[in-house]
């Protein structure tokens, strides 16, 4: 009858609580009898070595997965200012900018994901069209973002000593 995830807002102590109650048979008298009474034979030494694995398992399991839920948010942001700033460009000041004021504003935490994840779409489909032959055939004809300086005409004046 216990819910998979625990008490959605329960104290600490709650928690430890649903940790402690969340393996199977814990109640059992024969478990209770081979976790009290010293063991006789290999085969309940074995069990109980699993049972107090399998309880450990199932705690740990349960504490990390209600971290994950608590921090998995500030992993994203965290993942993004990593990216924005191994990649350096002026579309990732944007990205920057959205995760100081996620970090700092939790109310508007649902917004921030938004412009995010609109922000980030846009970026990789220009990208995306920018890479396309098409676009770069159009780009040059235009000379839209074509700088080179070999085709720059010089002035007379100017004079480049090397």
């Amino acid at each position: 009858d216990k819910n998979i995830h625990g008490i959605p807002n329960g104290t600490l102590k709650d928690i430890h609580a649903y940790a402690k109650q969340n393996t199977e048979n814990v109640n059992s008298l024969h478990s209770q009898q081979i976790l009290k009474n010293e063991t006789k034979t290999w085969l309940e030494t074995l069990y109980k070595f699993y049972f107090r694995a399998n309880r450990f398992y199932k705690q740990i399991i349960y504490y990390s997965w209600r971290f994950g839920e608590l921090h998995s948010y500030k992993l994203v942001l965290f993942m993004m200012v990593l990216v924005a700033s191994l990649k350096v460009c002026a579309f990732n000041v944007s990205l920057i900018i959205l995760t100081t004021i996620g970090l700092t504003l939790l109310r508007l935490r649902s917004l921030i994901n938004l412009l995010t994840l609109i922000i980030t779409g846009i970026y990789i489909l220009a990208s995306m069209c920018y890479q396309l032959e098409i676009a770069k055939k159009q780009i040059i004809e235009k000379n839209i973002f074509v700088k080179n300086c070999s085709k720059v005409k010089r002035s007379k004046r100017t004079t480049f000593y090397f």
